[in-house]
């Protein structure tokens, strides 16, 4: 009896032992080891993320150059980066001023840009014949005379018509883009068309084209009124933007700013042309980023901004005038005199050979 006692009581210690659970330093230590696998995992997880995100971007890029190319091929031209007839070109140059070139005409509020005019050839013919459309006469700016009335197609829009509407191919998933509240009841977009490079002597700004006559020799593929077609990019076009990126990183979001661009026509702001539309210059390299002091000018107007730019780390997505899409490195060389090679990318007919990777 007494030997079995003790052999009862040996089990039942042991057990006890067994049952007592993990002690506090033995916890730290799994949960020190369960923090590190995670500290190891999650970069991995959030790169495996952005590598998709980037690769849904670099399909809507895709989409657009293909768009870019079906309209090349029915109409023989890349679209207009913003329509308007050329009436428009033909009264300016008839307005009297003292060296013949007088800038004095302001663009109609909601001229249809090149996001509206591709969706036919996007598979987005829906959205496309649901926009309203009409003629409407242009606005002399201040004192300034004309002996023509020129005319201008405008997208009528409303807070439930289509031009309001959020597209998933305009939309890069690596930004958060504002569906509401928008310039003129705008659809959000992530994409703005290759202004080129800005004439010598003028500002940073879409080349004096909030206020002026359209300037004839503008140096990229997409502009007010523009009619380029591959036998103008002598640049060759696997060498010339066409397409790139937009993001909120570049337009804080504002009251009357949804942070990027719009894709359906000009916001009702008349100086709002980079909502469309934009330029390479050495002043706003790839992912320039603007405070919103900057953004807003002293007339409560909004500032221009220029940059192309993206929530990709490093670079931002162009797609070219051949259809092909390219990641182009936030370094890359950017001046002015003598063209960097970022602006010679904007440049379709330069000249300048561009050599090596970029």
């Amino acid at each position: 009896m007494i030997q079995t006692s003790h052999t009862s009581a040996t089990v039942s210690h042991r057990r006890a032992r067994n049952e007592r659970g993990f002690t506090l330093v033995e916890l730290l230590v799994v949960i020190a080891i369960i923090g590190t696998l995670v500290g190891l995992l999650l970069p991995a997880v959030q790169t495996a993320r952005e590598s998709a995100r980037l690769s849904s971007c670099q399909n809507n890029l895709k989409q657009i150059g293909l768009a870019m190319q079906n309209h090349h091929d029915a109409r023989k031209v890349f679209p207009s980066g913003v329509v308007y007839s050329s009436d428009l070109m033909v009264a300016a140059r008839k307005e009297s001023s003292p060296d013949g070139d007088i800038v004095s005409w302001r663009f109609n509020s909601y001229a249809p840009a090149w996001g509206a005019m591709l969706l036919p050839y996007m598979e987005q013919s829906d959205v496309y014949n649901a926009l309203t459309f009409t003629q409407t006469t242009f606005t002399l700016a201040s004192g300034a005379t004309a002996t023509a009335t020129p005319q201008s197609m405008t997208l009528v829009s409303s807070s439930t018509s289509a031009s309001s509407r959020q597209l998933p191919v305009y939309a890069c998933p690596s930004d958060m883009l504002k569906t509401t509240g928008l310039v003129g009841n705008m659809g959000p977009s992530n994409y703005a068309g290759n202004y080129g490079v800005p004439p010598a002597g003028t500002w940073n700004g879409v080349a004096g084209q909030r206020t002026g006559r359209p300037i004839n020799n503008v140096s990229g593929v997409l502009y007010h009124g523009s009619t380029i077609s591959t036998k103008d990019i002598t640049d060759g076009t696997s060498k010339t933007f066409l397409v790139g990126e937009i993001s909120t990183r570049q337009r804080a979001y504002t009251a009357s700013s949804q942070g990027a661009g719009v894709w359906p026509a000009l916001p009702g702001d008349l100086k709002s042309d980079d909502f469309v539309l934009r330029q390479c210059d050495a002043g706003h390299p790839i992912n320039s980023q603007f405070s919103d002091d900057v953004l807003t000018n002293s007339g409560g107007g909004i500032g221009d901004c220029d940059s192309f730019g993206s929530r990709h780390p490093g670079g931002t997505q162009f797609v070219m005038c051949d259809g092909s899409v390219r990641f182009i490195n936030e370094n890359i060389q950017s001046a002015t005199s003598p063209l960097g090679i970022y602006q010679r990318l904007s440049h379709r007919a330069d000249g300048l050979s561009i050599s090596g990777d970029y």
